[in-house]
């Protein structure tokens, strides 16, 4: 298992790591990682996007794409509160996905 907890808010594309992640898993191994929710906030056509407050915000359809495509298999993706920040929730995705055989 890999679990990333709050730490690919500061990572825009994805793509390189999911590729690492899928490489380091044993077949029917899992990647559990949380992000910030761009959903509602991201331009369309984009998966993501830097917030004003330096931090990257991904898109639920995204990141779905993203994990399908590195060949993983979404288990289960929550919206949930990332964290709060100056007493204000901040939105977040929760994601675990497993190795898929290609």
């Amino acid at each position: 298992m890999v679990v990333a907890a709050d730490v690919l808010i500061y990572f825009g594309d994805l793509v390189p790591l999911f590729a690492a992640v899928r490489t380091a898993l044993r077949p029917g191994g899992l990647f559990a990682c949380s992000l910030e929710s761009g959903d509602g906030g991201v331009p369309a056509g984009a998966g993501f996007v830097l917030s004003a407050g330096g931090r990257y915000r991904h898109t639920s359809r995204a990141l779905r794409e993203l994990a399908e495509g590195a060949g993983f298999g979404v288990r289960q993706m929550l919206a949930e509160t990332q964290r709060w920040e100056s007493g204000q929730p901040i939105p977040g995705l929760k994601l675990i996905a497993r190795k898929e055989p290609l």
